[in-house]
This record gives structure tokens, C-alpha cells and sequence, in this order.
């Protein structure tokens, strides 16, 4: 009852129960041989990349007054992250101090995580892969190049454990986001599928030939 409480979580209601109704989404995997030099456009900022440690400043993602439905979705969306048995997000802190850009490395280890967490949603790994997932940028870090620039150090990170594919989902619709995976290297490789209708949901993974994968 809390939820109706406001017209913001009526409109996420609202939404959420007009898109299981019938739905249709599609988002593209972008993948990167992390094992092929590679390197992107620099940040406009100096920063450094490490995990995120307890005294980290996270009010980049915190919930205030009069932000917008889709923002306000997109913080909850990682503060929901951060309250899950994911290991920690990798963070890119600028030159005060500040959290500019987090994202979640995940590997075959945490197959059963992904599955608890989003079910078929996202595929499970295989053990020479790795996905970012719940990339976010800070609003005062944005236009300043630092995802693809910051992404690029966090999954070279993971060449040394044995890992040779990156790989992350971007909704088709936000070309922007695309586009700047393509700046960081990251080339097309799947498409995935989402179909939903009377609350049942139908998700595919597609080569980019069109065959099912």
C-alpha cells in the first residue's frame, strides 16, 4: 500500500503491470576480446578503478526529492544491487574523492547468483567470460567519458584470472549508450529478446544472423 501512496510509485505501477501485459524489448550484447590490445577514448578526468570500500560516498544513487521516474527507478534499481550477495561493484573515483562510475563484474562463479537474481533474463557465463552489469554514472561525472574509459580498466582487470570475453547488455533504444560501447571496443554480438503477455515472460538470445541461440 505504501507504493500508492505517491504518484511516482503509482506510475511505476502502472508501467510495470502495462508491460507484463504485453511487451515487447530487445537489447543488444556487445562482447570485446580483452586479450586484442585496445585503447579508448581517455576520460576528460583523472581516476582511479578499484572496488567499492564501505566509507565510499553513495549519494549518487540516493533517493531525493524531484528526480525523475526513470532516474529515481535507474538509483533504486542500484541500490537493489548493492543489497544483493553480488560481490562488490568495481568503482571509478575521480580526483575528490567522489564515486563517478560503478559497475558489476561478474563471472561464471556467480552462475547462480545471475540466476536467483534475474532468472533467464541474462545468460549463465561460461568460465572465460565475464559480464558488466548495473553500469551508472554519476549526474555530475556524465559527458566526461568516463564509463568506457573506466570499463576498459575494470575488465582488463580480469585477463589475469583467466578471462579472455567481455560482455554487456544495452537496450537497442538508447544509442547512445551503443555508441559509446562501441568507442570502448565493444563490438555486437547477440541480441536478446524479451516477450511478454498476460504477466508470462519469453526471453531468446539470438546470434546476430537471426538463428536461436
Amino acid at each position: 500500500m505504501e507504493l500508492l501512496r505517491s504518484d511516482r510509485g503509482r506510475r511505476w505501477l502502472y508501467q510495470n503491470v502495462r508491460k507484463r501485459l504485453r511487451s515487447h524489448h530487445e537489447s543488444i550484447c556487445l562482447r570485446r576480446d580483452l586479450t586484442e590490445p585496445f585503447t579508448p577514448p581517455p576520460a576528460k578526468i583523472p581516476f582511479v578503478v578499484r572496488q567499492l570500500q564501505p566509507d565510499d560516498d553513495l549519494s549518487l544513487i540516493a533517493d531525493e526529492p524531484g528526480l525523475s521516474p526513470q532516474v529515481a527507478q535507474l538509483r533504486a534499481d542500484q541500490r537493489w544491487l548493492l543489497e544483493s550477495d553480488l560481490p562488490r561493484p568495481w568503482v571509478a573515483i575521480d580526483q575528490d574523492g567522489a564515486v563517478g562510475f560503478m559497475a558489476y563484474l561478474l563471472t561464471a562463479e556467480d552462475n547462480a547468483r545471475i540466476e536467483t537474481l534475474w532468472g533467464d533474463w541474462l545468460p549463465q557465463l561460461k568460465p572465460d567470460e565475464v559480464m558488466l552489469e548495473g553500469l551508472f554514472t554519476s549526474a555530475k561525472h556524465r559527458g566526461l567519458g568516463l564509463a568506457p574509459d573506466a570499463g576498459t580498466v575494470m575488465v582488463q582487470k580480469m585477463v589475469d584470472r583467466g578471462i579472455r570475453y567481455g560482455l554487456g547488455f544495452i537496450l537497442t533504444r538508447n544509442s547512445s549508450s551503443l555508441r559509446m560501447g562501441e568507442k570502448g571496443g565493444w563490438m555486437p554480438y547477440l541480441r536478446r529478446e524479451e516477450d511478454w503477455f498476460l504477466f508470462r515472460r519469453r526471453v531468446r538470445f539470438l546470434p546476430l544472423n537471426g538463428e536461436s541461440s
